[in-house]
């Protein structure tokens, strides 16, 4: 039952994030365009209760699941990691920005990668029309 109560906060949470954040950037926008400082500032102001709650909450939510299922069920928990890790990962891959990954623009005619920009740990921009590796 503990599981279920956590599980259901974290979803509201999570819904709230949604439209709340889909209500923040029309709400900004508008204010914006009318010019309306006033509501400039509320809005601001329910953006940082906004990030606090969603991230805050949402997070500790989030890991109360974890840690509550792994009390009562271990195997459950493995079985759960097992299932759905190679989805997760494919998720954070793909969602992750697209200068951690080489795309087709940054080969040479040689299909060599060339060395990224200084955005990328540890790599070293060259200059144009150098030779790549």
């Amino acid at each position: 039952m503990l599981i279920a109560v956590i599980s259901v906060v974290h979803v509201l949470v999570s819904h709230y994030a949604v439209g709340g954040g889909l209500f923040l950037a029309v709400e900004v926008g508008h204010a914006r365009r009318t010019r309306d400082r006033e509501y400039l500032n509320y809005l601001h102001g329910h953006a940082r209760f906004f990030v606090l709650l969603t991230v805050v909450f949402g997070a500790i939510t989030g890991v109360g699941i974890w840690w509550t299922i792994g009390l009562t069920s271990p195997l459950a928990t493995e079985v759960l990691i097992r299932t759905f890790v190679f989805g997760w990962a494919t998720e954070w891959y793909s969602s992750s920005s697209s200068w951690s990954r080489p795309s087709s623009s940054s080969t040479t005619g040689t299909g060599c990668p060339r060395k990224r920009t200084s955005r990328s740990a540890g790599f070293t921009a060259l200059p144009p029309g150098s030779a790549c590796c």
